[in-house]
This record gives structure tokens, sequence and C-alpha cells, in this order.
């Protein structure tokens, strides 16, 4: 009876652990590998977002945001913008509705409602000037670091100046009015959100307008 539950707990039942055991140590492998190999470049996110295709949004970004010395070649000079867009939020059509009709006529007001949407955008980086568009393989090279301070290692990886996300901008009928949110983050304590609100003045893209939405 020994002998015969030996048999039947014993060494045959450790080969059935063992190999469970190494079942699942392969899944969990398999499991992160998959993950460390998710579709986060530029090019695969082209495949699961739209991409945004505005001149005109280029144009006011590069002019107002990100203007800077043409000649620029270090990356790590770059402005540090998340590839991907900020969903427009509940602040940004509140500030809509609430702004003077001297800042926001009120035809302009239900033109630039109807463009609020919850879709995430990805962002040219062909089109845009003096920045480095980051990607969420980007980011989590620097969240899976544990070992190191999160914005020292985001700096030694990619430079100053923090990283900063921007709405997809919304405009008027005419192209003449634009108000874009930005949330940006430099440090544990240096970060800010707000409403951008911006007016083509002579042809030239001018900020008029700064709400605070939050500061850290």
């Amino acid at each position: 009876m020994r002998k015969s539950n030996y048999r039947q707990f014993g060494i045959p039942n450790l080969f059935v652990v063992g190999g469970g055991f190494a079942i699942l140590i392969l899944v969990v492998f398999f499991g992160l590998d998959h993950q460390n190999n998710s579709p986060y470049s530029f090019e695969d996110l082209k495949n699961k977002h739209v991409t945004l295709d505005d001149d005109e949004a280029y144009a006011l970004m590069n002019q107002t945001l990100f203007d800077g010395d043409s000649l620029l070649t270090d990356s790590l000079l770059f402005t540090k913008m998340n590839v991907l867009s900020l969903k427009h939020s509940s602040d940004l059509e509140y500030f809509i509705n609430q702004a003077s009709d001297s800042l926001i006529n009120p035809t302009d007001k239900r033109y630039m409602r109807e463009q609020l949407s919850d879709l995430i955008f990805l962002w040219d980086n062909q089109k845009l000037k003096n920045v480095w568009c980051l990607t969420p393989k980007d980011f989590a090279k620097i969240e899976r670091s544990d070992s190191t301070d999160y914005w020292e290692e985001f700096q030694a990886n990619f430079g100053s100046y923090g990283r900063h996300n921007y709405s997809r901008p919304v405009f008027n009928q005419d192209k003449t009015l634009c108000v874009i949110e930005h949330s940006g983050q430099g440090h544990w304590l240096v970060g800010s959100g707000s409403i951008l609100v911006f007016k083509k003045i002579n042809g030239n893209w001018i900020k008029v307008k700064e709400e605070l939405l939050w500061i850290s």
C-alpha cells in the first residue's frame, strides 16, 4: 500500500507539477516577449490611429509652439511630444462654451463644438519642426526602469524640456481662430495643463490667451 501511494503521489506527480510549472514559465515568457514587441513604433501606430492630415494645424504649431533655429540638428534639444494627441476634454468644451463673445463669437462656438471628439490622432512627425515625437515604446523604456529616477532617466535618453501632449487643434470655419489643449511635465513638481487660443492676424498666428487648467 505504501509503495502504491508512493507511485501515485510521489515522483510521477513531481513530473506533472514540474511540467505544469514549465508551461507557466513559457506562457509568462512569451507574454512578456509579446508585450515588449507590441506594435508601439510610429509605423505600427499608423495602423491603429488616423494620422492628422491638416497642413494649417502643423503650420500653426510650427509657427507658435516649436519655432526655433532651423539649423538645429541635435534631437536632444528638440521639444519632446507625445506622438498621440490628447482627446478633446470636457475642459476644452467648457472653455469654448464659456468664452466671451469677443474672443469666440456664437457662430464660431457652434462650429468648433461640432469638431470636438474623443478620437486620438497620430501626429505626422515629418510635418513638425524641431520636435521629437515619442511613441509608447519610447516611454516604456523609461517606465520599465525601476533603478533610477524617472526624470533623470528621461533626460538622459531624450534631453531636457520635459514631455508634452497636445490636442488636435480646433479651428473656426474660416481658420482665423484656433484652440488647443496642452499638458506638459518636466519633473515631479514641474508641470501644467492649459488651453491655448490663437488668432491669425495679418497672416500670422498669434497666441492671444492661455487658460490655466492645473499646475504642479
